[in-house]
């Protein structure tokens, strides 16, 4: 009997179901391939919603049956295969998160996110490590961007101000973070859910 559940994360065809009920299982596909997603890059990403069947053998373990129509993607070019590679799917809200110096600030980077966003998905760009200071360049590409209509949020993963205020606007919503690496993704994350380590 199936059922149905969110992708949290894959790893070498291997993925981690939630099940509505809360219930993590290590599942792979049926089949090898996903029916409809032959040739592709990734059939599944985060946040895709998908129906499997529970191996009543071997509990916490199943076979992914069929992904359902994902409402929205984060897409990004893969080189090496030649194709789009699915990054997260089905969410809210994209969090952009950037740095004022250590890394340098990257408005590039911010606009190749905005404009990848996908219909249906909101964009919050959110500058990390604010206790480095901000430099004066970098305030005024920030507010750039709170001119051309994009919601900006200022924080500090080390020191926690900003912090409550972002958790704020993430609750309820099914959110991805993207940034370049070294601008505390990861420490942002665990401030804001420290169980997930």
């Amino acid at each position: 009997m199936s059922t149905k559940g969110r992708v949290l994360q894959g790893i070498n065809r291997i993925y981690t179901i939630e099940s509505d009920e809360g219930q993590l299982f290590e599942c792979r596909i049926k089949g090898k391939v996903l029916s409809g997603d032959e040739g592709s890059y990734n059939p599944l990403a985060a946040g895709d919603l998908v129906h499997f069947e529970p191996d009543l053998l071997h509990p916490g373990k199943g076979m992914i049956l069929e992904r359902l129509e994902r409402r929205n993607a984060f897409v990004r070019y893969n080189r090496k295969r030649n194709a789009p590679q699915i990054i997260a799917a089905n969410f809210d809200l994209m969090v952009c998160v950037a740095s004022p110096q250590s890394p340098p600030f990257r408005p590039r980077f911010i606009d190749r996110v905005a404009v990848s966003l996908p219909e249906g998905a909101s964009l919050l760009i959110v500058l990390n490590k604010s206790d480095q200071g901000i430099p004066d360049d970098v305030r005024e590409r920030f507010e750039h961007y709170r001119d051309l209509g994009y919601e900006i949020h200022t924080c500090s993963a080390e020191t926690g101000e900003g912090v409550p205020e972002l958790i704020d606007r993430l609750s309820g919503l099914s959110s991805v973070f993207v940034g370049q690496s070294g601008v505390g993704k990861s420490t942002l994350l665990n401030r804001i859910r420290p169980d997930i380590d």
